[in-house]
């Protein structure tokens, strides 16, 4: 499977605005009663993890800059593309299981994504 957490070669050759241009042009509608309230920025760096009975738990979070009332995929992405990228395509296929959504939308995944690789 392709990837979703790189700007691609396509990607790189638009300018900024072109690509403000997609984003602004393909961003996905979570309806209000569906958002939730994210950290913006769960990469493996800013979750504390502790030793539990039956493996690691989350303990705590740090850098709470970016938190937001907002779409679930927003933290959902970027948590898919760090553990992904730091423990490999088998872990985070188990976060999106784990997650237990009934179909994972990959196109918002993608989405949310590219956003933050412009951030």
């Amino acid at each position: 499977a392709a990837a979703l957490y790189t700007v691609g070669p396509a990607d790189q050759r638009q300018t900024a605005a072109q690509l403000l241009d997609h984003l602004i042009a393909t961003q996905p509608l979570e309806p209000i009663d569906a958002q939730v309230v994210t950290h913006g920025d769960p990469c493996q760096p800013n979750l504390l993890l502790a030793t539990a009975a039956d493996g690691l738990e989350l303990a705590g979070l740090v850098d709470l800059g970016r938190l937001a009332v907002t779409d679930r995929y927003r933290d959902l992405a970027i948590a898919h593309r760090s553990i992904d990228m730091n423990l490999g395509p088998d872990a985070a296929a188990e976060l999106l299981e784990a997650y237990r959504l009934a179909d994972v939308d990959r196109d918002r995944l993608a989405w949310w994504t590219l956003v933050d690789d412009l951030w």
